[in-house]
């Protein structure tokens, strides 16, 4: 597909300020060989970099009999290309632990190629963090994490290359104040693609999200469906193997989230696996392929200290009041109100 390899970027090219027909058939000439794929490749060339003599069809390849094939383990996608083999992201045990406190801990969990998963949990359970962790932002403090075959406690910086953060908390969201044009621009700056083939990615994205997400339109305009669907659409703007997407229920109710579920599910079909993170389990749950659960934040009285960390210091009890009448001032206290005041002059 558009977003993974090299599209041929013809109609775009002779017709000036025009885009890609979205109810057009899309032609991809990406090659299934080794230097272009759908999926991110750290040892590939950019999409825009790969000379045109390289580039074959399933025409030539069969003219050829001595063509190279694609790897016997690799598990072909339902519109030609070829997926790598193993699943996209597989976590074991992860565990994060942040000022003396536990994050999260033992989490594990798979996210098949071509799947959805979901993380669930309340507000404060380390959803976000998780996120940032799967994708090589954050430190892990024990556990496994491994995305397309790479390791993030090994390789972060290579597994940030290979994934793309579509919206998380307030760090990483679509411009309220920009359009839906400039948006795309920016993101394909960011990412460091050309604007030409992030554009067709970004298209090809949207199309099959079922967004209607016109160049004018500001981002604060968006309805909360709409605007899920820019920001995985803009993340598709450069190759990647997975897509995260934070706080999916962001200005939706139940149905705005398995309709938005939904759509995530069809892109994962041919595109980059997608792991989501959300409040509730039930809008989502008969749409996504798994939900992974993280358990309430603990309460920061009933805190364990992670291993390792200083133990807090002991409170010093508080003594209980006096019980009975007070005690009336001694002579340390001061004079007594009750006897009579002698005035020192009249002591001459």
């Amino acid at each position: 597909m558009a977003w993974f390899g090299r599209a041929r970027r013809e109609s775009a090219e002779n017709k000036p300020g025009a885009g890609p027909d979205p109810g057009a058939p899309f032609v991809d000439d990406a090659p299934t060989g080794p230097v272009e794929r759908w999926y991110s490749d750290p040892d590939a060339q950019g999409p825009d970099e790969v000379p045109e003599d390289e580039h074959g069809d399933e025409a030539q390849a069969a003219e050829d009999p001595g063509a190279s094939a694609p790897p016997a383990d690799a598990t072909p996608s339902p519109a030609g290309p070829v997926r790598p083999a193993g699943p996209a992201v597989q976590v074991d045990r992860l565990t994060v632990h942040h000022g003396g406190r536990s994050v999260f801990a033992d989490v594990s969990f798979t996210v098949p190629r071509a799947a959805v998963v979901a993380i669930v949990g309340p507000s404060g359970a380390g959803r976000s963090s998780l996120l940032l962790a799967v994708t090589g932002h954050l430190a892990v403090t024990a556990g496994t994490a491994v995305v397309a075959g790479v390791s993030v406690t090994e390789q972060a910086h290579q597994v940030r290359q290979s994934t793309s953060v579509a919206r998380l908390g307030g760090l990483i969201e679509p411009e309220p104040a920009l359009t839906v044009g400039e948006a795309v621009r920016e993101r394909c700056l960011l990412d460091g693609v050309t604007t030409a083939a992030g554009r067709i990615r970004f298209d090809e994205a949207a199309r099959i999200l079922g967004a209607q997400l016109p160049d004018h339109r500001l981002v604060r305009d968006l309805d909360g469906v709409s605007a899920g669907q820019l920001a995985v659409a803009l993340a598709c703007a450069r190759p990647s193997d997975l897509v995260v997407l934070d706080d999916l229920d962001e200005g939706l109710d139940g149905p705005g989230q398995h309709q938005l579920a939904r759509a995530l599910t069809r892109l994962a079909v041919v595109g980059p696996a997608i792991l989501v993170a959300t409040t509730d389990r039930w809008p989502v749950v008969d749409v996504v392929d798994s939900v992974v659960e993280l358990p309430p934040p603990v309460p920061p009285d009933a805190i364990v200290p992670a291993p390792g960390a200083p133990a807090p210091p002991a409170a010093v009890p508080t003594p209980p009041p006096p019980s009975g009448p007070p005690t009336p001032p001694g002579p340390a206290d001061g004079p007594d109100p009750a006897q009579p005041r002698t005035d020192p002059e009249d002591a001459r």
